[in-house]
C-alpha cells in the first residue's frame, strides 16, 4: 500500500501492484476511482440521445463493488472499462442460469486481464430484455477451466492458465459441493461504452451511471 496523490488532491493509500509489461497505449497504469481522494469522481464524455440515470448502491464506503442476489448467490459485480466484455466466473455464471437470464452457447474465446495473460472464456447468451442492476446484458462470458475449453474447441492450444487460475472456475455439483472462489462479475465496455457519464458517489455509496440502451 502506498500513499497515492491523484490529479493534486491529497494523499491516501492505495493497494498498488507494479506490472513490467504496458498497460495500454494510451495509459501508464489503472488506477480505482476510489484511490482519488475525493467526494465525488466523474469520468464523462458527449451526451447520449435518450439517456436515464442508473444508480448502483455499493458495498460501502470504501469499496467499489455492488452486490447483487440472482440465482441462489450474492455476487460482486464491478465495473471494468478495460474488458471489452462483461466477464464473471463460474459460480456467478450459474446464478445468472438459474435466474433464467443467460444460456450457455459453447463458443469459446480468451479474455486478457493483465497484459501478457490470456484466459480462456465461453461466451453465454442472454434471454431476450435480460437486464442485471437495470443494465442489458450485452455481451457476457464466463470464466472456463481449460479442460472445459479444450473439449469446446479441440483447436485450443495448452497454457493458457494455469491450475491456480482454475480456482474461479469450480462450479456447484450435487455431488461435491466444492464452491470455489466467491461469485464475481465485473460489466465490461460492451455495456459502459453506452454510457456518457459514470460518477463515483462516495458519500451516498453509489454509482451513478447516465447511459442509453
Amino acid at each position: 500500500i502506498y500513499d497515492v496523490a491523484a490529479a493534486g488532491l491529497p494523499k491516501t493509500g492505495v493497494p498498488t501492484v507494479w506490472v513490467d509489461k504496458p498497460v495500454a497505449d494510451d495509459a501508464d497504469g489503472v488506477l480505482s476511482a476510489l484511490g482519488f481522494n475525493a467526494d465525488k469522481v466523474v469520468l464523462a464524455r458527449a451526451a447520449l440521445p435518450g439517456e436515464r440515470v442508473y444508480a448502483l448502491t455499493r458495498k460501502g464506503g470504501g469499496d467499489a463493488l455492488i452486490k447483487a442476489q440472482f440465482g441462489g448467490e450474492t455476487v460482486n459485480i464491478g465495473l471494468d472499462l478495460r474488458s471489452p466484455d462483461t466477464v464473471m466466473n463460474a459460480r456467478a455464471a450459474v446464478a445468472l442460469e438459474a435466474a433464467g437470464l443467460v444460456k450457455r452457447s459453447g463458443t469459446v474465446a480468451f479474455w486478457t486481464p493483465f497484459p501478457a495473460v490470456s484466459l480462456p472464456i465461453e461466451r453465454l447468451t442472454p434471454v431476450p430484455g435480460a437486464t442485471l442492476l437495470g443494465l442489458p446484458l450485452a455481451r457476457p462470458a464466463a470464466r472456463i477451466s481449460e479442460a472445459r475449453l479444450q473439449a469446446l474447441d479441440a483447436r485450443a492450444k495448452a497454457g493458457t492458465s494455469t491450475a491456480l487460475d482454475d480456482a474461479d472456475t469450480i462450479t456447484v455439483t450435487a455431488q461435491r459441493q466444492k464452491k470455489g472462489a466467491d461469485p464475481w462479475l465485473l460489466i465490461g465496455r460492451d455495456v459502459l461504452d453506452r454510457c456518457s457519464r459514470i460518477e463515483l458517489d462516495r458519500p451516498g455509496k453509489r454509482w451513478l451511471l447516465t447511459c442509453a440502451f
